[in-house]
């Protein structure tokens, strides 16, 4: 399961209410293709900084957004070791 307490998108041109809708539209996407991990795992925050085409509609830009969280989450975290 995937939990997103809190997703603040920076882009220009669209309403506060076509933002909220693009954060539903990617929280969607994210429970259709998230993989399941055998227990929850806590991120503390991820920054995306994505160049999108104004061309792209809606759904192709929730598809990017979604893409590049999934692409975070799959790729291992580096080990904890202590600093001598």
């Amino acid at each position: 399961m995937i939990q997103i307490d809190e997703m603040i998108l920076r882009l220009p041109g669209i309403s506060e209410e076509e933002g909220r809708q693009l954060g539903l539209d990617v929280a969607q996407r994210l429970a259709a293709n998230a993989p399941d991990y055998p227990e929850d795992q806590h991120l503390g925050a991820l920054n995306l900084q994505l160049s999108l085409s104004p061309s792209l509609s809606r759904e192709q830009i929730s598809d990017a957004i979604a893409s590049q969280i999934l692409g975070q989450l799959q790729t291992p975290s580096p080990p904890n070791h202590p600093i001598n």
